[in-house]
């Protein structure tokens, strides 16, 4: 005879769990030998139940595209985005046509690639229609991908950003109102970002981008806009933000300030080839074992894992892992204390969700000035000042136009029960 509990134990559960269970249920069953009575066999005294997040894949996903270029990458009136308008030469606000990113990717089964003839930036949505989101506080992500094509010009990215719960089931809303913590499209709007994976051939980087209120108080769930103080210098982690206030962007102080981490909480993986100063000293935060030839060679695929480490609500570090082979690296990378030595609480949102994206971009010599105090321009941030890989400048690395980033075997994971899902996309040609 089996006896049911009469209030059942729930386990492997906690309430930032137990919406995303959308009614799955495991029986638990509790064995207890009875071998007078029952002849040696193991009866169930007690059955309880448990939520178990759902492991169904995530099928016929496709793209929402948010711009079809990088507004501030030297692409003049090619750029669009979703917002329908943008920043332009001298800081003019230009108007474009809504993009589309057609003919800028490839995709089949859980093989996504990008290519640089426009340089997508997108969000990836499933077959409902939804925004495909992941939770850094109970959730891991991987994938293994190809960067053989990108010279030291070029960015392939995973990485996530914040949206407004609302507009998780509108992917068009979410692009229109795209923000990130480097105001990405031009709009002025500024929100908690987090790097998963940023790379070419000479390096890879992992990086979280907070946003906090410098007042103590939690993120609020709300764009804001930013801007840089008056007379302050350029390369500082700080920028102001009026949270939610019409007009922030002014030569005034706004009604109340936040902090967005500009240039954020990095890891990096590079090499001395690449980075001289790798080979006296790398750092905490480098590791100089990545690029042609290196434990980790770029001339072929490798995979990547990235962990969160979060702390009641707040994410207090990162792991990246990188695999190819038998060769393993791996960096930690913590949040706080940070080179602004301004407090990370609260500079994710609290639920920890936040919206899945790709990306493929090109930051031209003489496009920006990150990386000039090393000798280098454009990206060197993440290619390293003396990678000298160029797209356009061998048959292995093809002009900007013909370059691709290709994405395989992506995978969200409970980090508890280890329930999987893969992302798999609809065929497009």
């Amino acid at each position: 005879m089996i006896g049911h509990a009469e209030a059942a134990t729930p386990l492997l559960q906690s309430p930032r769990q137990r919406p995303a269970c959308s009614g799955r249920r495991l029986l638990v069953l509790a064995l207890l030998p009875i071998s007078a009575l029952c002849g040696g066999l193991l009866v169930a005294r007690h059955v309880i139940t448990a939520c178990v997040p759902p492991t169904e894949d995530y099928t016929d996903v496709g793209v929402q595209c948010v711009s079809e270029f990088n507004w501030n990458q030297g692409q003049e009136a090619t750029y669009k985005s979703a917002s329908g308008y943008f920043v332009g030469t001298g800081g003019r606000i230009e108007r474009s046509d809504l993009p589309d990113c057609a003919g800028s990717w490839t995709a089949e089964d859980d093989v996504l690639t990008l290519k640089g003839n426009r340089q997508p930036r997108m969000f990836l949505k499933d077959a409902r229609n939804t925004l495909i989101m992941l939770d850094m506080s109970t959730e891991e992500v991987s994938w293994t991908q190809n960067v053989a094509k990108l010279g030291k010009d070029m960015n392939g990215a995973v990485y996530t950003t914040w949206v407004r719960p609302e507009d998780e089931a509108d992917p068009a809303t979410a692009a229109r109102l795209y923000c990130d913590a480097n105001d990405g499209t031009g709009n002025n709007l500024w929100c908690p970002e987090m790097d998963l994976g940023e790379a070419n051939y000479c390096g890879f980087r992992s990086t979280s981008h907070p946003v906090t209120d410098l007042s103590g108080n939690a993120w609020t769930g709300t764009a804001v806009n930013c801007y840089a103080p008056l007379g302050a210098d350029q390369d500082a982690n700080l920028f102001y933000c009026g949270l939610g206030v019409d007009g922030a962007q002014s030569d005034g102080p706004p009604l109340m300030q936040a902090w967005s981490d500009h240039y954020g909480n990095a890891l990096w993986f590079t090499s001395a080839a690449a980075h001289p100063p790798c080979a006296a000293s790398p750092g905490s935060s480098t590791m100089c074992t990545y690029g042609d030839g290196q434990a980790i060679d770029t001339n072929r695929d490798y995979d990547v894992h990235v962990k969160f480490h979060f702390g009641g609500s707040n994410l207090r570090s990162f792991t990246t892992t990188l695999r190819q082979d038998a060769n393993t690296i791996e960096l930690t990378r913590q949040t706080s204390p940070n080179s602004a030595a301004v407090p990370i609480e609260h500079g994710f949102p609290d639920t920890g969700r936040v919206a899945l994206l790709v990306q493929l971009w090109v930051s031209s010599p003489g496009s920006g000035t990150e990386g000039a105090e090393s000798g280098g321009s454009g990206m060197s941030w993440l290619s390293g000042a003396a990678c000298d890989v160029s797209n356009g400048g061998s048959a292995e690395h093809p002009a900007v136009s013909d370059a691709t980033y290709t994405i395989k075997n992506l995978r969200i994971t409970n980090s508890v029960t280890r329930a999987e899902r893969r992302v798999l996309f609809r065929v497009q040609k």
